[in-house]
């Protein structure tokens, strides 16, 4: 079986976006061997779930090998792109297109027309392969961090967020990450509302599993946001309003946007999630003046 390997570097959020460019390579080449390059801690998760056949991880030392018959990676500036990439492509922010879509039609050029002779939809590939079930019985999701503060809605929100949903009947649980330990610290000395408890850097894997369950996820412009997107859940996401068309997630969400992040008001938030949960519902970016 011949291999084809596919390079992306970055976070989960960057490994994310292009998951509908996987998955179409998936269904495009099945006879081959898919190879993932980048970061395990978050390739495992898609492994896991059949995108890919096997993780390598960017660190490893060495050119990407001649032992592949075919290589393609996905870069957000051509000074990131290896000398041995083999097919790649750049992001090109005056596309006006956003990263996930761009990088996805330029996927599909490259499979060809004799993988799919009647073209492909991208909405066919945004999710996570996973359970049939679309049952919401779980807990709520709020995700109150991200990889920067500039893009963090204030935590005292959020709480108070959780009070609203506590109050229409909701339990839920507050995720932070590895690299939030201040934010899951500050969520531990807080009140937290009747049904609500601190889940801290949860495994992907059963992270995963619970956003799959989940009513509803409230989180800010990261990584998590855009695995709650691609498991499914009716999602609203926080956005600086630079980043809101580039880099926002798809599937069942609502993307609320502002030049600064805390100038997006409670009352907006309350609204999207109405709207997320209420059929018949739609992707779209509110930007707030």
């Amino acid at each position: 079986m011949t291999s084809l390997l596919a390079l992306r570097l970055g976070g989960l959020g960057d490994l994310l976006v292009v998951l509908p460019s996987l998955r179409l390579l998936r269904r495009a080449f099945p006879g081959r061997r898919l190879i993932l390059r980048g970061r395990p801690g978050y390739g495992s998760l898609l492994r896991d779930r059949d995108v890919v056949d096997e993780v390598i991880s960017a660190d490893a030392a060495g050119p990407l090998g001649p032992a592949f018959e075919e290589r393609i990676g996905w870069f957000q500036r051509a000074s990131s792109v290896p000398v041995d990439a083999g097919r790649y492509f750049v992001f090109d922010p005056a596309s006006a297109l956003p990263v996930s879509r761009y990088f996805f039609d330029r996927t599909a050029a490259f499979a060809g027309e004799k993988a799919f002779p009647e073209g492909c939809a991208f909405d066919e590939f945004i999710r996570l392969p996973g359970p049939a079930s679309e049952s919401r019985t779980g807990p709520a999701v709020i995700h109150p961090g991200s990889g920067s503060a500039r893009k963090c809605w204030p935590l005292e929100r959020f709480l108070e967020l959780a009070g609203d949903l506590a109050r229409s009947g909701l339990a839920g649980r507050f995720v932070a990450g590895e690299a939030e330990a201040e934010i899951a610290a500050r969520l531990r000395r807080s009140p937290l509302p009747p049904g609500w408890a601190v889940l801290a850097s949860p495994p992907l894997s059963g992270l995963a599993a619970l956003l799959e369950t989940a009513p509803v996820y409230i989180g800010n412009d990261s990584g998590v946001t855009h695995l709650a997107a691609a498991c499914g859940a009716p999602v609203v996401a926080l956005f600086r309003t630079e980043f809101a068309v580039s880099w926002r997630p798809f599937g069942r969400t609502t993307v609320l946007a502002a030049d600064e992040v805390e100038e997006i008001p409670l009352e907006a938030v309350t609204g999207a999630i109405a709207a997320v949960l209420t059929p018949p519902w739609k992707c779209h970016v509110s930007v707030i003046k």
